[in-house]
């Protein structure tokens, strides 16, 4: 700054350049500073302050923001604003840092407002390094260098008067399109990577990752100006590899591809991005290569975690004596895929025949032509369960004349060939929306889970059903939906695993259910329905303050606690597996103090469990998390104790006692699973491990014709089949009878036809239906008849619904409006039942 621009500042605050001059050098303010940064930026530093006897003022803060006033001797301050540099528009919520670049040491820090706008203060003289950073930009550094030169902070009555540098931010690029295969059907859930070298010639790395959508599609973002080559790898099969049905032989298997269809990287097509440029249309047509392999591949197990190589000729039965049936033994299952609601072939479908072999589920897989026939050989005699996977269906099937809860079935005999079977697919269901963050910009990288309650064991739980991430636009999608009810929840990636996220201070996301809430009970249920395409579903994340939770476990004997005394936090807006973040920490202390550190508000609950020479103790409580830190909690763990307890038979029929088992579940499982006991041939048993809780007692090994009759303890009834431990319950005893009672009867459909394969549930009445253990399901036979024995007296309501979810009869939601058409029906002691059943359908 010259000296004639200096003096003119300095005349306008004090009123007159005469005035200025007689003012003594101590007493005058200087606070404009021009120095360099990146080439060429002003700062604002102040030497001084004010005499208040020569100004009768006070320091005023500068513009409206608390705390700015610059006191400090020898310090600097710099204002800015930080813009795109392709669109030119300010970048709000852009992180800096500045720091001494001598010691790579970091200092002051501040975030751009919603013009872009920035205001750092209070740094020394010298040389200094300033860091810019914002996500979907590339982080820039920008050098200050000292502050030379000085004016007067008077003439700068707020923030919008200082002088600003310009920072200019290089926005990330993107790049998207379709992964198919070589019939030009798109590929689901195909792992799309660009891969870029470190240097010329360089080996290649991944540096961003997208999954393919049920349409095929990926969006790379987050991209580097550079040259990329871009790969899909197709998703692991459940199945393993398949049969296909021309007859040569050969197994084809989608291997990693590269775009834009070769398996050599000397072949591939390199995809070059400038700075916040969009590549859309960069298709992948994935290869396949083909083994030669016998008809027939085993490939993974449907269940647990063992597999076998998907080269291997023969199934292994090395467990077994007994002898392989030759094919010509084996039997030949064929026929169609269709769409249900048109009967429009599915082609490439793969169909999987799951049955149970030597003790292992070792499923046959083929896969549909072009017309959508499939054929599955060599297959030994058996009971299989079928199960179809094609993009945009579910896949559970159904034949053709069979109305199935679990899907279709078969049984396979010696020499049998079974054809023209029509196995009939559902479309899925998908639900799309975006994600906007708290300044209704989109959120990149949130996860979204639908979710949806279902039973298990008779309880209702919140369960994770499908999952999807948010591209840069903010988008989601959640596709394979069967029908139903979900609640849709956004979380961000970086509060799932307790990190901070962008560094952002205080507050953070928390997760947020549709449309913008953080409690369950105020989120909005999306209804889906067969084959819907639901869009608009927009959730606004919430950000909150982290709190932190201090306080103390405690026995009431004064145990000393040792480290392994293990505090966790659950929320109780998710279902344990899918908890959002559940921290864990353990004690401090011998006096068991503990802290967990950045817990977002919501409802949780509290546990605590450890061993000490030999004994359990747990205990846990609720708690509802606010925006304050809780101090001093007391969480108290009991000792778990054993229970005895005796088993009375009742009745003209005797039962062999040592095979029957009692269980005990805990209402509050988060503490301990459930526990079991034998019962000895005299009745008596012992079950360790049970807490001051109330239980549920179920009794397992019984004969079909005996039920659980009541509970005793002491002289009293104990109602419901719980039993409350909470309260010093003594020895209880339980009474079984052999005056059961039967319902037997068959199931028909709409135009009195057998309905075969269908579901039927036995419901109690409604003051009974917490008691899970008097509810009773069958399937019905080829000839659709049904049978339930061992029906405890009392009133019920037999409901025949096929395709419904495993246990939805629990849910008071699904069997009301049901509830007028069940068959009423009253049990007695030693009573027989015969029921003419109709199907209904499904609400």
């Amino acid at each position: 700054m010259d000296t004639a621009a200096y003096r003119k500042i300095t005349s306008d605050a004090s009123g007159s350049s005469t005035t200025s001059e007689m003012m003594s050098l101590k007493n005058r303010i200087y606070v404009l500073v021009l120095i360099s940064l990146a080439g060429s930026c002003f700062m604002v530093a102040r030497a001084g302050q004010r005499s208040s006897s020569a100004s009768g003022n006070t320091p005023q803060p500068v513009g409206d923001r608390p705390g700015l006033h610059l006191r400090s001797k020898e310090s600097c301050f710099v204002s800015g604003v930080v813009l795109s540099a392709v669109s030119g528009e300010p970048v709000k919520r852009a992180r800096l840092s500045l720091g001494d670049a001598s010691v790579n040491a970091t200092g002051s820090h501040t975030e751009t407002d919603a013009t872009g706008r920035f205001l750092l203060r209070a740094f020394a003289q010298g040389r200094h390094r300033l860091d810019v950073r914002k996500k979907g930009f590339l982080d820039a550094q920008f050098d200050i260098t000292s502050c030379d030169q000085q004016s007067d902070i008077a003439n700068y009555s707020s923030t919008d008067n200082l002088p600003l540098v310009t920072l200019r931010l290089s926005p990330l690029s993107v790049i998207s399109g379709r992964a198919i295969d070589q019939e030009g059907d798109p590929v689901v859930g195909a792992s799309v990577h660009a891969k870029l070298a470190s240097y010329p010639g360089g080996p290649l790395h991944g540096v961003a990752m997208a999954t393919t959508d049920d349409r095929g599609m990926y969006r790379l973002h987050g991209l580097k100006p550079g040259t990329y080559y871009i790969s899909a790898d197709p998703a692991e099969s459940d199945w393993g590899e398949t049969e296909r049905v021309s007859g040569d032989g050969a197994f084809n298997d989608y291997v990693t591809t590269f775009y834009p269809d070769t398996n050599d990287l000397r072949s591939a097509t390199a995809v070059s991005v400038r700075s916040g440029e969009q590549t859309s249309g960069i298709e992948i047509r994935l290869m396949k290569t083909a083994v030669k392999s016998p008809t027939m591949v085993v490939p993974i197990l449907f269940t647990g975690s063992t597999a076998f190589s998907s080269g291997t000729s023969t199934r292994p039965d090395k467990q077994s004596s007994k002898a392989e049936l030759s094919p010509s033994e084996q039997g030949t299952v064929g026929g169609m895929v269709v769409d249900q609601l048109t009967s429009e072939p599915l082609r490439y479908a793969k169909v999987a025949m799951e049955g149970t072999r030597n003790g292992m589920n070792v499923p046959y897989v083929a896969e549909t032509d072009a017309t959508g026939i499939f054929l599955v050989r060599n297959v030994d005699p058996g009971n299989y369960h079928l199960m179809v996977d094609h993009p945009g269906y579910l896949q559970m099937p159904r034949i053709s004349g069979l109305q199935s809860l679990t899907g279709a079935s078969l049984t396979v005999k010696r020499k049998q060939t079974l054809s023209d079977i029509v196995l009939r697919v559902s479309p899925s269901s998908v639900v799309t929306g975006r994600v906007f963050d708290q300044d209704g910009d989109p959120a990149s990288d949130f996860q979204i889970q639908a979710r949806r309650y279902s039973y298990i064991g008779g309880k209702r739980q919140l369960h994770l059903i499908a999952t999807s991430v948010t591209n840069d636009l903010g988008e989601y999608r959640l596709h394979g939906l069967s029908p139903g009810t979900y609640y849709i929840v956004a979380s961000s990636t970086a509060a799932a695993t307790g990190a901070d996220q962008e560094k952002r201070g205080p507050e953070r996301y928390v997760p947020t259910y549709y449309p913008r809430n953080t409690d369950l009970l105020g989120a909005a249920p999306v209804a889906v329905g067969q084959g819907d395409q639901i869009t608009g579903i927009d959730i606004w994340a919430t950000v909150s303050r982290p709190v932190t939770i201090r306080g103390r476990v405690l026995t009431s004997a004064g145990t000393q606690f040792s480290r392994n005394t293990v505090i966790t936090l659950i929320s109780r807006g998710f279902d344990t597996a899918g908890a959002s973040f559940n921290p864990t920490t353990t004690v401090k202390d011998a006096l068991g103090h503990f802290e967990i550190r950045g817990v977002s508000p919501g409802a949780y609950t509290l546990s605590a469990l450890t061993n000490e020479k030999n004994d359990h103790y747990a205990g846990a409580q609720a708690l509802e998390i606010r925006d304050m830190d809780i101090e001093n909690i007391e969480l108290v763990m009991n000792r778990s104790g054993t229970v005895n307890g005796r088993v009375r038979v009742e009745g003209d029929k005797s039962i062999a006692l040592k095979s029957v088992r009692v269980l005990l579940e805990p209402d509050n499982n988060l503490l301990t699973g459930s526990v079991i006991g034998d019962v000895k041939p005299d009745g008596t048993f012992s079950i360790a491990g049970v807490l001051p809780d109330q239980y549920t007692i179920e009794v397992f090994g019984l004969p079909q014709e005996f039920y659980l009759r009541k509970i005793e303890v002491g002289m009293e009834d104990i109602p419901g089949r719980k039993i409350d431990f909470r309260h010093a319950a003594g020895p209880f005893e339980l009474v079984v009878s052999s005056s059961a009672g039967s319902i037997a009867g068959s199931v028909v459909d709409e135009e009195q036809t057998t309905a075969k394969g269908v579901e039927v549930v036995l419901v109690p009445a409604p003051e009974h239906r917490q008691e899970r253990d008097l509810y009773r399901t069958a399937l019905t036979n080829k000839e659709g008849q049904f049978n339930f024995l061992g029906v405890p007296p009392g009133e019920y309501k037999l409901f025949a619904v096929p395709g419904v979810e495993p246990e939805a009869y629990f849910d008071p939601d699904f069997i009301g409006p049901l509830e007028d058409y069940g068959q009423v029906i009253n049990v007695e002691e030693n009573s027989s039942h015969v029921e003419l059943l109709k199907v209904l359908s499904t609400p």
